[in-house]
This record gives C-alpha cells, sequence and structure tokens, in this order.
C-alpha cells in the first residue's frame, strides 16, 4: 500500500499516532461500522470532516527524499478512503481498481467526494436486499460482519479486477494472432 512517492515509506509508524487520535477520537467513533451501527447518507458530513483532519495531519509531515527538498507527505484519496475502511469501515477504498469498477458501473463521480458518496448511497438504496444477502453470506461463511462500504468495495474492486484481467487476456489473444 505504501509508494515511494506519498513520503510515508521515508517514516516510520510513530507518524501515525496524531491520525490514530483524530480516528479514535469520541467524535469520530460514531462511524466505526459494526453490525449494530453502519454508514448511512447522512454520515457524509462527518466522513468529509474526518477526511480533511486526516489530510491535515498527514500534510503537516514532510519528508525529503535523497537530496531533495523536504516535501508534505502526499494525502491522495487513494490513501485517505484506505485509512478510512481499515479503521472504520465507513467508506470503500477509492483505488484504481475500484475506480475501475465504477467507471463500468456507469457512476458518475469517481474521486472521494460529497457527490461520489451520495452515488454510493443511490447505489447502496438501489440494491439494499444484493447487500444485504451478501453481508448475510459473508457472516454465515466466516462469522464476520463486513460494513455496507466494505461490501461495496470488493464489489466495485472486483468489476475493476476482472476488467483489467479481460483486457490483459484480449491482448494475449491478439498478439499471437499477429
Amino acid at each position: 500500500m505504501y509508494r515511494g512517492s506519498s513520503g510515508l515509506l521515508q517514516k516510520n509508524h510513530l507518524i501515525h499516532r496524531g491520525a490514530v487520535d483524530i480516528l479514535f477520537s469520541n467524535e469520530n467513533q460514531k462511524l466505526k461500522c459494526n453490525s449494530k451501527n453502519d454508514v448511512v447518507r447522512g454520515n457524509i458530513p462527518d466522513i468529509l470532516n474526518l477526511k480533511t483532519k486526516l489530510a491535515d495531519h498527514y500534510r503537516n509531515i514532510y519528508f525529503t527524499k535523497g537530496e531533495g527538498k523536504p516535501k508534505p507527505i502526499s494525502t491522495t484519496d487513494t490513501l485517505l478512503s484506505k485509512i478510512l475502511l481499515g479503521t472504520l469501515g465507513c467508506v470503500p477504498a477509492f483505488d484504481r481498481y475500484f475506480i475501475d469498477g465504477l467507471k463500468e458501473v456507469k457512476i458518475q463521480n469517481k474521486v472521494f467526494d460529497d457527490a461520489s458518496l451520495n452515488e454510493l448511497f443511490d447505489f447502496v438504496e438501489e440494491n439494499r436486499t444484493e447487500i444485504k444477502d451478501a453481508q448475510k453470506l459473508i457472516l454465515t461463511k466466516i462469522n464476520k460482519f463486513y460494513p455496507i462500504m466494505k461490501i461495496l468495495d470488493m464489489y466495485f474492486w472486483q468489476i475493476g479486477y476482472d476488467k483489467e484481467l479481460m483486457q490483459k487476456q484480449e491482448k494475449e489473444i491478439s498478439d499471437e494472432d499477429s
């Protein structure tokens, strides 16, 4: 997950202390998803506020690579959404495969913002039965509760990953025919 360009590889685990304090503050614990509390559309302002606080925390940490000038940690949507998915389960991870999956399903907004979260909640409302069925199946099979946004993350990620696999296979076939 860490990429050299973000600056995280140049630091140790202690840079995350402030982020942990932010994530586990009383104010943000209401976003922690579990079988009794899952994220809802009304949480979007709180999610975006938390995203901003985390971004501010990491942007205030500087790193130097080689002989270069100090630069702030790069706070990408991918980094911030992965932190929130892994700790609170309140958003999907806006990574490459997830975004490719959104494109395949014709979801318009592909950046981690108010519009994309609202569009994801529209998707949840349109597919609530299937999402609940997936949650029940996972709970039955591995005895773990997966929040709605984790289900969306896996669903769209798989679509994006499958798309890339298919493109690679088509290219191999095309190369063989040449």
